[in-house]
């Protein structure tokens, strides 16, 4: 699939947003991708249809993109297929086969059981649903994050970063020849994928507050999915210490598309040497919050 290298650019507002984007810089320059930072007349002179005037700065990552979701999931699909795996879609679970703190097998509603000693929970926002049926509480629950459509919108350049504003908690990218303009996330947990187009106001506002120039948009369709929010935002990798075999790939809160490369690879580490060998999965645990220990970052995708 096409990876869009357009670039990332992060607008920080406060004191507090500003001094994370120039620690996250620090922490980056150890692996050799280091973000510019820049002063806001420096995102006036690069992007001038951006409004600067409550800005404390900004930082600019000019190898960042993005890619098709859909795109990417029928690479993978391909490639498991190409490896010798067989994906049964439409098939529901029953129930999951367990015997002394191990996995056995799976039950399908069709009547087939699959017997297996490694279970794999990828379920996104329906994961909670799956941990139950094997007798777990995985906390994780779905939202709804809507996104709005342009028409095409000559008004501004065929190509500028995907900007996001952290005190808005909005962004915006190019979408063919119009734009993608985020909406609200949900703040009651539900499965509804409606797409209210009284949420467009919310969108509106930050819109225009950022980019006056869109006050010439028009606003073409809606789109609605679910985040699966974890109660600390991050992703939950692993077991459970009471059921060996079932395996946690959930909550990701928002970066589970960038981060499922590097997800698919610990899993997979787990699963066939016992241990994740890529990264230290142990700050992932499904087991830190029953044990108070979660993961605190100022700066996600999913906000309080």
């Amino acid at each position: 699939p096409e990876f869009r290298r357009v670039g990332y650019l992060f607008l920080a507002s406060t004191a507090g947003q500003w001094a994370q984007l120039r620690a996250n810089a620090q922490l980056l320059e150890q692996f050799g991708v280091a973000p510019q930072l820049l002063g806001p007349g420096e995102i006036l002179e690069k992007w001038p249809f951006l409004e600067v005037h409550d800005l404390l700065g900004g930082s600019y990552s000019p190898d960042d993109g993005y890619a098709g979701p859909y795109e990417v999931l029928q690479g993978f699909a391909k490639g498991a297929r190409r490896l010798g795996a067989r994906l049964a879609e439409g098939v529901e679970v029953k129930s999951i086969r367990v015997s002394g703190g191990r996995v056995l097998g799976v039950q399908t509603v069709q009547g087939r059981f699959v017997a297996t000693h490694w279970v794999v929970n990828a379920a996104g926002p329906h994961a909670a649903q799956v941990a139950a049926i094997a007798g777990l509480d995985l906390p994780v629950r779905p939202y709804r994050r809507q996104l709005f459509f342009t028409d095409p919108f000559p008004h501004l350049p065929e190509q500028f970063p995907l900007t996001i504003d952290l005190e808005l908690g909005w962004y915006m990218r190019r979408e063919g020849k119009g734009l993608l303009l985020s909406g609200p996330q949900d703040q009651e947990s539900s499965f509804n994928e409606n797409v209210d187009f009284d949420s467009k106001e919310w969108t509106a506002e930050r819109s225009l507050h950022r980019c006056p120039v869109l006050e010439k948009a028009r606003i073409a369709r809606g789109w609605a999915g679910l985040y699966e929010v974890s109660p600390d935002h991050h992703a939950i990798i692993g077991e459970f210490p009471e059921l060996r075999g079932f395996v946690c790939a959930n909550g990701f809160s928002g970066h589970g598309f960038q981060h499922s490369p590097a997800a698919g690879m610990v899993v997979a580490e787990l699963i066939v040497e016992g241990r994740a060998r890529a990264i230290d999965i142990h700050p992932l645990r499904p087991t830190r919050f029953r044990e108070g220990d979660l993961i605190h970052e100022p700066l996600t995708a999913i906000r309080d």
